[in-house]
C-alpha cells in the first residue's frame, strides 16, 4: 500500500461548442470526487487553444494514496460521469505525476507533456528554498526567544517556507522558467 499521495494530470481536447457543457460536467464530477474516500484536492488549469482551434481543458486531482486513486478509477460514480463524457471530448490524455512534478504544472500550451528532467527540478527546488530560508530565519530572528535551538528555530520557518513554496514561489518560477523547463514547447 502506498502513503504517498498521488496527483493525475489530465488535459481534455473538447469539442467545439461544448464548453458550458464540459464545464457542468466538470463541476458535477468535482463535487462528487470530492466526497470520494481518500480525495485531497483538484485544481481546474487555465484554457488553452487558438481562436476557431480546439481548447484544452487541463486539471490536476490528488488523492492521498494510489490505492485511493484506484478504488475511484474503479467506482461506479466515476464511470458513471465518464459514461457522459464521450459526446463532448474529442480525446483526454493522462498522466500521473509523482514527487515534485505536481509542483511544475505544463505551460497551458503544452497539453501534456513529460515533466521537466529531475536536475531541472532540483536547480528550480534549490534556488526557491534556500533564499527562502535564509529571510525567513533572519525574519524570525528578532521575535523568537534568544537562545533557541536550530531545531526550534527551523519549527517555525519551515511551515512559512512550504506555504510560499506550494501557493506563491514555485507557481510563479514554473511559469518565468517554463521555456527552460519545457524546451520545444
Amino acid at each position: 500500500m502506498s502513503d504517498e499521495p498521488v496527483t493525475v494530470f489530465i488535459s481534455r481536447r473538447i469539442k467545439p461548442g461544448m464548453e458550458a457543457e464540459i464545464e457542468a460536467w466538470s463541476q458535477g464530477i468535482r463535487d462528487a470526487c470530492s466526497a470520494f474516500p481518500g480525495y485531497v484536492s483538484s485544481k481546474a488549469l487555465e484554457r488553452h487553444g487558438e481562436e476557431g482551434d480546439a481548447l484544452f481543458f487541463d486539471v490536476l486531482v490528488t488523492f492521498d494514496s494510489c490505492d485511493a486513486l484506484k478504488a475511484w478509477e474503479r467506482s461506479d460514480i466515476r464511470n458513471g460521469w465518464y459514461a457522459k463524457l464521450d459526446p463532448l471530448i474529442e480525446h483526454q490524455r493522462m498522466a500521473r505525476l509523482k514527487g515534485f512534478e505536481p509542483w511544475f504544472p505544463p505551460p497551458a500550451s503544452a497539453g501534456a507533456p513529460p515533466p521537466p528532467n529531475k536536475l531541472k527540478m532540483w536547480c528550480m527546488t534549490f534556488l526557491s528554498v534556500y533564499p527562502l530560508v535564509v529571510v525567513s530565519l533572519y525574519t524570525l530572528r528578532p521575535v523568537l526567544p534568544q537562545g533557541i535551538p536550530l531545531w526550534g528555530r527551523l519549527l517555525f520557518s519551515v511551515p512559512i517556507v512550504t506555504f510560499l513554496m506550494a501557493f506563491f514561489v514555485m507557481p510563479f518560477l514554473s511559469k518565468v522558467f517554463a521555456k527552460w523547463l519545457y524546451p520545444g514547447r
